[in-house]
């Protein structure tokens, strides 16, 4: 009976919602029509937005997926567990540094850019201040990663800290890079970009592929 009224409740207010919807528009037809000739013409000069962003953002999922699907292949499911670990806990720090400076910087940017102004002074601030505030953490990490990791979660994820030891530096790049990579799109630069994308995922998912080529190799020339 709960879930029947729940139901009910729902489906009566979204009838009702749409209703004084349509009565809505037939009352501001001309409203209407005004608005769709702008949003047209604001869709027409901003079409590098969904051309160009929905491809980059549909790589950058590739990319994840490809690396998450290409190591219990090539190694293990254990490795690929060590590896998501690593990988989560590098993503914190960077989704709210990245996000909030990402946010900060690409206002002003877009207002700097927009008024004809030079953003490179900008980005090279806030560059410099996003690696001053993120060095020390991250130098800590690439030292005794293996042993924080195996303190805060035990001794059986010690490899994962091993990883974030490796992967200290990219991650590092990869926080200044997500922080300014909203700054194509200011200066309509998203088509660059792309390539670059495209360009990124190849080598990220190639490396992984050639390096257990390259072991193959090894073993056969000795065997």
């Amino acid at each position: 009976m709960a879930l029947f009224g729940a139901l009910s409740g729902t489906t009566f207010a979204c009838i009702a919602c749409g209703y004084f919807i349509v009565i809505d528009t037939q009352k501001n037809t001309s409203l209407i029509n005004l608005q769709l000739k702008s949003i047209l013409k604001t869709a027409r000069q901003y079409n590098a937005f969904p051309k160009y962003n929905l491809p980059q953002t549909t790589m950058d999922s590739l990319r994840n997926s490809g690396i998450l699907l290409l190591i219990p292949n090539l190694y293990s499911v254990h490795t690929l567990g060590q590896f998501s670990l690593s990988n989560r806990i590098f993503q914190v720090p960077i989704s709210m540094l990245g996000g909030a400076f990402g946010q900060a910087l690409y206002q002003e940017a877009a207002t700097k850019y927009n008024n004809h102004e030079s953003i490179y002074p900008l980005l090279k601030k806030v560059c410099l201040l996003l690696f001053s505030i993120a060095i020390i953490p991250f130098i800590v990490v690439a030292i005794w990663g293996a042993d924080i990791f195996g303190v805060i979660f035990g001794k059986e994820w010690q490899e994962a800290g091993i990883y974030v030891m490796i992967l200290s530096p990219w991650m590092l790049i990869s926080l200044i890079s997500s922080t300014i990579s909203r700054i194509p799109s200011i200066m309509r630069k998203q088509r660059t970009f792309l390539f670059f994308g495209i360009a990124y995922t190849g080598v990220v998912l190639a490396s992984f592929l050639l390096e257990d080529i390259f072991l193959l190799c090894l073993l056969q020339a000795h065997f």
